[in-house]
């Protein structure tokens, strides 16, 4: 027992050893190496001016340093200028650095976001000792000081400003550094409402770019620029503006300014209302009896409807003015009877009136924005001889009383102008007709008869526009058994009540129904059966 005791204290004593003896060697071959950080010039660093940092690696230990390399990783918002905006790592091979030598290893970087600031630099050294397979490795951290933009960027714009109203955009940028900068750039992004006029300063692409070349140190240039926005009262847009600098070709935002503008409230109001409704919805065939009102007369009113459900026959021209117009004022416009459908994607229909008045130099706008709602049809077609359904029909033509015939029934959906959701097809079965349970569908969800009430349904969750407008319809097929009473006998016997289908408009989110009358046994569907649909003792 003792002897197991001496040998574990032995083993665990090597290991403390052994332990103590590798610390020493790593401790000892790391110690006397240091790298230091050296910024050309500025302790400060500005946003925009490109630097030089130079990391020193001194060996002062008793050691070559072999093979010796160096990877510098920079935080967000530091580039290596001239290199790509998202490469945040460069490495550099040192080589040997011999007993009380040194390397120096410089970097161009520039800074491009948040002023008075600390970014940290990190430097990884790793080496090689003289024949050791192992590598070492030393970290360094520099707190990197950033200060101001070197060049400052200004936007403004009016607060508020009214619809349709010439205003001036004010841009000025100045450098704020010791050093001449080349190869600037301005961009700014103007709100999908703003109508470009004129710039004192001459764009180079499209009037929202720039090239503005160099800027002297300690100088500043501004220039204006011109527009107006057409919007309704209320409406909040923002004016955009990137100063950019290129090196190397590559280009790197350097500055950013946002400017908000809200449009005044008119120094007048229009409404515009259709059908005695700001809410109207249209469908295929309306008559559209606009109203626009106004507290005055105007001295002008324009009108401009669009759409591709519009009607242009026998109005040629929605585009419609009146001089000097008294309240109220009214037209008519109509929807086309059928859905302009040429697509899939054809679908959610809208009709625009944007009207505008002037009263003097003051302008005020008024828009109605009208949904075209969807539409969707049933048809029940019924058949003795039906090959192409793959259901076999059993009895005799013409139908006789007391003897059981069997019939297919078709049912076809056609959805036109909007995705419909929570549809239901039903019929009831009238007397003498019953459910043989033999049914096929396009879909994969099947039918369901209601022994109780002897309704048929067929509930699908949604149908998509255009189904059967373009291509052929959603089809379900079922099979009856109709045996006719001598109450029959001389006409044509009823073997399926009208069809009703009921869905969920998701555009308008209005209900939609369609019928389709019923279905007898003249079969008008099916060629083959001519008169032979009337009953026979």
């Amino acid at each position: 027992m003792f002897k197991w005791f001496l040998r574990i204290i032995l083993i665990v004593a090597l290991g403390l050893a052994v332990f103590a003896v590798f610390y020493w060697y790593s401790a000892d071959n790391s110690s006397g190496v240091e790298m230091v950080f050296q910024l050309e010039n500025e302790q400060v660093i500005k946003i925009g001016q490109p630097f030089n940092v130079t990391v020193n690696v001194i060996n002062d230990s008793d050691n070559i340093l072999g093979s010796a390399k160096m990877a510098l990783i920079l935080p967000e918002g530091v580039v290596f200028a001239g290199d790509p905006e998202d490469k945040n790592v460069t490495n550099k091979i040192i080589g040997d650095i011999g007993v009380g030598g040194t390397s120096s290893q410089d970097f161009k970087l520039m800074v491009l976001n948040n002023p008075n600031s600390i970014k940290n630099l990190e430097a990884v050294l790793t080496y090689g000792i003289g024949s050791a397979s192992s590598r070492f490795e030393l970290k360094k951290i520099f707190n990197l000081m950033v200060g101001e933009s070197a060049i400052t960027l200004k936007l403004e714009v009016p607060e508020k400003t009214l619809s349709d109203d010439n205003f001036v955009v004010n841009i000025s940028y100045q450098n704020n550094s010791d050093t001449d900068i080349k190869n600037l750039e301005l961009k700014i992004d103007y709100p999908p409402v703003f109508k470009f006029h004129k710039s004192t300063l001459k764009s180079d692409d499209g009037n929202d770019t720039w090239d503005l070349g160099g800027l002297n140190r300690n100088s500043e240039n501004k220039f204006t620029i011109t527009g107006s926005l057409i919007a309704l009262p209320g409406t909040k847009v923002d004016f955009k503006t990137r100063l950019r600098l290129s090196i190397l070709g590559q280009v790197y935002n350097i500055n950013e300014q946002i400017a908000s503008v809200v449009i005044d409230t008119s120094p007048f109001e229009i409404k515009i209302n259709l059908n005695e409704s700001e809410n109207y919805l249209a469908k295929p065939g309306d008559v559209l009896n606009y109203m626009v009102t106004f507290p005055s007369q105007l001295s002008s009113l324009s009108v401009q409807l669009s759409g591709e459900m519009l009607d242009w026959s026998g109005y040629g021209n929605y585009a419609l003015n009146w001089n000097d117009p008294s309240s109220p004022v009214t037209f008519q416009a109509k929807v086309k009877p059928n859905y302009s459908i040429k697509r899939l994607g054809d679908k959610n229909f809208v009709i625009k009136a944007n009207v505008e008045g002037r009263l003097g130099d003051k302008i005020s706008f008024a828009k109605l924005e009208t949904k075209v709602g969807g539409k969707v049809d049933v048809r029940a077609k019924g058949f003795f001889r039906d090959a192409s359904a793959g259901i076999l029909n059993k009895g005799s033509l013409p139908p006789k009383v007391g003897q059981a015939t069997d019939f297919t029934i078709h049912w076809l959906l056609s959805n036109y102008g909007t995705d419909i959701k929570n549809v239901k097809v039903s019929a009831v079965l009238p007397e003498g007709v019953e459910w043989t349970g033999q049914t096929k569908s396009s879909l994969p969800i099947g039918l369901v008869y209601n022994a109780g009430t002897r309704e048929v349904s067929w509930s699908l969750e949604r149908i998509l526009a255009t189904s059967g407008a373009l291509g052929d319809p959603i089809e379900a097929i079922f099979q009856v058994t109709l045996t006719p009473t001598a109450t029959m006998v001389g006409k044509n016997a009823l073997i399926l009540n009208p069809t009703q289908i009921v869905a969920v408009d998701e555009f308008t989110e209005q209900i939609l129904n369609s019928s389709f009358a019923e279905v007898t046994t003249a079969l008008p569907d099916d060629l083959t059966v001519g008169s032979q649909g009337i009953v026979i003792k």
